[in-house]
């Protein structure tokens, strides 16, 4: 159990769901911003800022459903950590690598433990998808919830309010074997590009 000293005032701010919307049209649409984007605009996260929404000091998005890995932006390594100081519930932070080892230092020493860096990979599409062609394979739409929902729930997929949801506003592709829904391929977090 670590325990991470906590910070209020004025500098640090929850968003409501309005400032959540800002905080989304700053951080603009690029492969690094797809999952925080979508999360506030679908209002699955809590969002946190210094300074205002539209023009940030620091900015710190923690998923509902997985909020023991937050994503942060800036690059003040001291606001960042201020604004992690003041939520609770995480265990790692997804930051910009020139902002990582700044902020990893400041950890280290408030917690008094190492910490360890490991990269994440953004993969971009630029040329078209190469088809693929099954019998059994195809895209599931909203008729298919019953199918979804009876699967194991390793294979119904994630990142949306719920499967409906998933299904009418995302991208989802179901191999289905016996009548049985065998494993899907979806999309979990969509913006505009």
């Amino acid at each position: 159990l670590v325990r991470v000293p906590r910070l209020s005032g004025p500098a640090y701010r929850e968003l409501d769901s309005g400032d959540r919307g800002r905080l989304a049209d700053a951080l603009g649409d690029s492969p690094e911003t797809v999952i925080p984007v979508h999360r506030l605009r679908r209002g699955l996260c809590r969002a946190y800022v210094s300074g205002s929404p539209s023009r940030f000091d620091g900015a710190i998005v923690q998923g509902t459903r997985l909020p023991e890995e937050p994503i942060g932006f800036g690059n003040a390594p001291e606001v960042l950590w201020g604004l992690l100081a003041s939520i609770r519930g995480w265990t790692c932070v997804n930051v910009a690598p020139k902002c990582a080892s700044g902020l990893g230092a400041l950890m280290e020493g408030a917690l008094g433990s190492p910490v360890r860096y490991l990269d994440d990979m953004y993969h971009t599409l630029t040329v078209p998808a190469v088809e693929f062609q099954s019998e059994a394979v195809r895209r599931l739409t909203l008729e298919d919830l019953p199918l979804l929902r009876s699967a194991p729930a390793d294979v119904q997929g994630g990142g949306f309010e719920d499967t409906a949801a998933m299904l009418s506003d995302g991208f989802v592709a179901g191999a289905i074997v016996d009548g049985r829904l065998a494993g899907i391929a979806h999309v979990s977090a969509a913006t505009d590009r």
